[in-house]
């Protein structure tokens, strides 16, 4: 290897292959070594301009000797969006416009035909297991994420959904252990992190899942999905106030999981703020896709919902 770099380096034509060679070098040895990382050594890394700059598709093709792009995939909620012409792009945005309209079931026959004629096209096979899990389908749907794995394994949302999918199924240690391969594939999105601490929560583990979260605002102080985590924490422990002190500091001018809304009605409710309760059970109902539904259905939430009601009404008589 040694002697290579030295014959390369003897003519100055050669100092790009020379800087090719070092980079595609170093990150054979980042893969190397990032795989063999302690999956208890979490740390989160600084954002930087540089670094976003390096993620845009045209300089990642550049470095692996591409001109232009390839293709473009776009991300929005986690549905993966194809731009072009190709039948298979055409039909996976199809199926995510009706995914748009809560038509899931025809989302999924979509998205079933086409990863059956296009097996190698990774948004539809990814979108596919998305639409799986909406249906519980938890072993289908990660037998899809495995191969959508194989297709892009740099891509670690892949690992997010089949931690997703081992946690539907009960396999609560894959689950964690797929989080935190997430999380170390991509330590610049902290949502992993925060589904882990959800995962605990759930597992009657809240000093565990406390400490994830606070770690997490450590990193970002008004990461909304962290706050939600430890308005649940207060929640769990009963500290109905805590809660909706904690959901009312939530900027929902940025994004944040819709689950809010359900534990917000809830501690809401339980301090006897019935008027905030109605209104975040209203604004709740209006994402039926979300996996809050999982845990409970939405005829119950409309029953709690015109429980909720009455009891404002008896309230505002009252005073």
């Amino acid at each position: 290897m040694m002697m290579k770099i030295l014959q390369l380096a003897s003519d100055k034509s050669h100092l790009r292959d020379i800087y090719q060679f070092l980079l595609r070098l170093l990150m054979l040895l980042l893969l190397f070594y990032g795989s063999l990382w302690p999956q208890s050594n979490l740390q989160h890394v600084r954002i930087t301009k540089e670094f976003l700059d390096s993620l845009k598709p045209d300089i990642i093709d550049q470095e692996f000797g591409y001109d232009e792009p390839k293709a473009f995939v776009s991300n929005k909620d986690d549905w993966l969006w194809g731009d072009g012409d190709d039948m298979a792009t055409l039909r996976n945005n199809e199926a995510l416009n009706f995914v748009l309209q809560n038509d899931m079931a025809r989302a999924k026959e979509i998205l079933h035909q086409v990863t059956r004629k296009s097996p190698q096209f990774f948004p539809g096979r990814f979108n596919y297991g998305r639409v799986l899990l909406f249906f519980n389908e938890h072993r289908q749907a990660l037998a899809e994420f495995t191969r959508a794995r194989d297709l892009v394994p740099q891509y670690w949302k892949n690992y997010f959904y089949m931690a997703k999918a081992f946690e539907l199924q009960g396999d609560y240690n894959s689950a964690v252990y797929h989080f935190k391969l997430a999380y170390l594939r991509n330590p610049y999105d902290l949502n992993s992190l925060v589904a882990l601490g959800d995962l605990l929560l759930d597992r009657n583990r809240s000093t565990e899942a406390e400490d994830i979260y606070k770690y997490c605002l450590e990193q970002d102080n008004g990461y909304n999905n962290a706050l939600i985590g430890m308005g649940k924490v207060y929640f769990y422990r009963r500290k109905y106030y805590d809660a909706v002190l904690m959901f009312r500091s939530i900027d929902r001018d940025r994004p944040y999981k819709k689950e809010i809304h359900f534990y917000f009605a809830e501690s809401a409710f339980y301090a006897q703020m019935y008027p905030l309760a109605v209104e975040e059970y209203q604004t709740m109902l209006g994402y039926p896709q979300d996996a809050v539904f999982n845990r409970i259905s939405l005829a119950r939430l409309r029953q709690r919902l015109q429980q909720a009601r009455r009891l404002s009404l008896q309230q505002s008589e009252a005073n």
